[in-house]
Parts: structure tokens; C-alpha cells; sequence
């Protein structure tokens, strides 16, 4: 019996620049459509304040998270929710890691407190 799970893909450092998540599963119909070409991977930009002006503290953070995550890869919504379990896991765990960005500091820089 073989066994087709796959280790998750969980980056240890903070993101800094974009993150390719290769999908386990492409996706090949979105809202019933089949698409040219399947989407094998999706890669996510960096956050940016720009980002987080759709956050809305009376939002469930699942949703947030979800919308973030077509915000940063482009895609369209139902795209992300074409995105299968484990798929979904890996993209919004590179997701988080620009939220760990936001707490550090990119070496060289300096803050007018200092």
C-alpha cells in the first residue's frame, strides 16, 4: 500500500520576498469552467498595507486569511476556494509568514526612534 500523502511545505523564516507554492493538485475547472491551462502553483506577493485595508475586526479571520490570499496571489476568489485542503494549508502558511515580516526589521534598516 503506498502512501500518497506529502510533507507540507512550511517555510521557517519570515517571508521577505514572493513564496511559489507548487500545488499538489492543479486546478483545472473554477465555477464550472474548465481553464486553458491548469494552475499548477500559486505565488504569493508580499503583504503590504494596502493589503489590509479590507480588514474589518468583525470579519471571521478564516475569511480574512482567504481573502488575503487571493489579495497577494492574484488569483480570483474562486480560485482560492477551488484550492484543495493540503493545497490551501501550504498557501496560507506562506500567507502568515508575511504577517511574522511585519514584526522584523529587514537588516540595514533603521527607525526614526532609535
Amino acid at each position: 500500500m503506498s502512501d500518497d500523502t506529502q510533507e507540507p511545505q512550511e517555510p521557517q523564516r519570515p517571508a521577505q520576498g514572493p513564496v511559489t507554492i507548487k500545488l499538489a493538485k492543479p486546478i483545472t475547472v473554477v465555477d464550472g469552467i474548465a481553464l486553458d491551462r491548469p494552475i499548477t502553483q500559486i505565488v504569493i506577493s508580499p503583504l503590504k498595507g494596502k493589503h489590509l485595508r479590507t480588514y474589518d475586526e468583525r470579519r471571521p479571520a478564516m475569511q480574512m486569511q482567504l481573502d488575503l490570499a487571493g489579495l497577494l496571489t492574484g488569483q480570483d476568489r474562486a480560485v482560492i476556494n477551488e484550492l484543495e485542503s493540503y493545497d490551501l494549508a501550504d498557501v496560507l502558511a506562506a500567507v502568515n509568514l508575511f504577517f511574522m515580516a511585519l514584526r522584523r526589521r529587514p537588516t540595514g534598516s533603521s527607525s526614526s526612534d532609535e
